[in-house]
C-alpha cells in the first residue's frame, strides 16, 4: 500500500474556491485469478487499490446531482493495455453513477413492479460526467489484479460524500435521486 499513499493521493487534484465539492474513497478487491496468480508471491498484494474522487453540482431547487469530474487513481499491478484499462473504468464509473443516482427496482407487497427498462431509471446523455481524470499506477513487476470491479465499490461513497459537502445533509440511502435531495434539503 505505499504506492497508493505516496503517489496516488499525491497527484490527486487539489480543488479550490469551487460552489461543488470532492470526496474520496477506497476499496480493494482480489479475484480468485488474482489470488492464484500471487499464491507463490507473498509480497505482491493480490488486490486492486482505488480512489475515486468525485466532484458535483447539486441543484437545490430540482435535486438533481450532476458529477463534473470524476478522478480516479487505480492500482491493478501490472497494466497491459492502458486504453482498455481506462474504457474498462469509464464504463464501470457510468453504470455506478446510474445505480447510485438513479437506479432503484420497484416492489409491491407481493411483486417487483419494475418489470421493463422502459420505465426503468438510469442514466442517460446529459448526466454524463463533464471529464474523467485517471492516474493509472503501473507496477510492470506486480501480475495484474482487476480492473472495473473495484472502481465501481468507491463511486457510491465519492458521491455521497460530495453531495454532503456541497449540501451540508448527509444522505444514507440510494438511490440520490432528485426527490431524495429535494426531500433531504427540505427536512
Amino acid at each position: 500500500m505505499p504506492i497508493f499513499g505516496q503517489l496516488a493521493f499525491a497527484r490527486l487534484p487539489r480543488l479550490q474556491n469551487t460552489t461543488c465539492c470532492s470526496a474520496c474513497s477506497e476499496a480493494t478487491y482480489s479475484s480468485s485469478a488474482s489470488r492464484a496468480l500471487n499464491r507463490n508471491t507473498s509480497a505482491i498484494p493480490s488486490s486492486t487499490i482505488v480512489s475515486v474522487v468525485a466532484d458535483v453540482e447539486v441543484n437545490r431547487k430540482t435535486g438533481r446531482v450532476w458529477v463534473k469530474q470524476y478522478t480516479v487513481s487505480h492500482d491493478c499491478g501490472v497494466i497491459v493495455n492502458p486504453g482498455g484499462l481506462k474504457m474498462t473504468l469509464e464504463g464501470n464509473l457510468m453504470q455506478a453513477t446510474s445505480r447510485t443516482l438513479y437506479e432503484q427496482v420497484q416492489f409491491e407487497p407481493d411483486k417487483v413492479t419494475s418489470v421493463d427498462w422502459a420505465r426503468y431509471p438510469i442514466c442517460e446523455i446529459d448526466d454524463v460526467p463533464g471529464a474523467v481524470e485517471f492516474v493509472l499506477i503501473n507496477r510492470p513487476d506486480a501480475p495484474p489484479t482487476g480492473a472495473g470491479e473495484a472502481t465501481m465499490r468507491c463511486v457510491s461513497s465519492a458521491l455521497a460524500n460530495a453531495i454532503y459537502d456541497a449540501t451540508g445533509v448527509r444522505f444514507r440511502k440510494a438511490p440520490l435521486n432528485p426527490e431524495r435531495i429535494r426531500a433531504g434539503l427540505s427536512a
